[in-house]
């Protein structure tokens, strides 16, 4: 996986095989995939309405040339966002300062891992019901929005074509 940021690329994909039923299928999986993690922003979460909106991590994948949103939670985006470089830490903030950058370690650990999910997931949308996600076969909107999650699950199968034994390793 090529980031932007360093990572201890061992242990993201120990992370990652800890949770798989076939690790040796995954590992030989993640060494075939080329993965780049581009640029993250804090963006106004996409899922959220309420009064007071949440941030989200948003990062472009790219996963044998073909290119996805992932989008990360708004404890990802206070992580990733939250400044560490200031002069003149009080003790408190130092406590602050380690727990951020302790944050920031554990999600770039288990980022390969959260990858891993998200494609396991897209790639099976396409047999996927879409009352069984939450849309509804008799709006418009919804059925649109299905419309687009199935093209994205198509154009990310031809790009992965992956084994059934590759696809049953990843994580979920």
């Amino acid at each position: 996986m090529k980031t932007i940021f360093e990572y201890d690329h061992a242990a993201a994909v120990e992370k990652a095989c800890e949770y798989s039923e076939a690790p040796e299928t995954l590992r030989a999986l993640i060494t075939r995939l080329k993965i780049e993690v581009g640029p993250h922003t804090v963006i106004p979460s996409p899922w959220n309405d309420s009064p007071r909106p949440l941030k989200a991590l948003h990062m472009l994948v790219t996963v044998e040339g073909f290119t996805f949103p992932y989008y990360g939670s708004h404890n990802n985006a206070e992580t990733m966002g939250a400044s560490i470089a200031s002069l003149g830490w009080t003790q408190q903030e130092n406590r602050k300062k380690e727990q951020v950058i302790k944050a920031r370690k554990d999600f770039k650990t288990g980022l390969l891992y959260s990858l891993l999910c998200c494609i396991r997931v897209d790639y099976s949308a396409i047999n996927e019901d879409p009352e069984d996600m939450g849309f509804n076969r008799d709006s418009i909107k919804d059925m649109a929005k299905w419309n687009e999650i199935r093209e994205h699950a198509r154009k990310l199968q031809s790009a992965l074509r992956l084994t059934r034994e590759e696809l049953e390793s990843l994580p979920s």
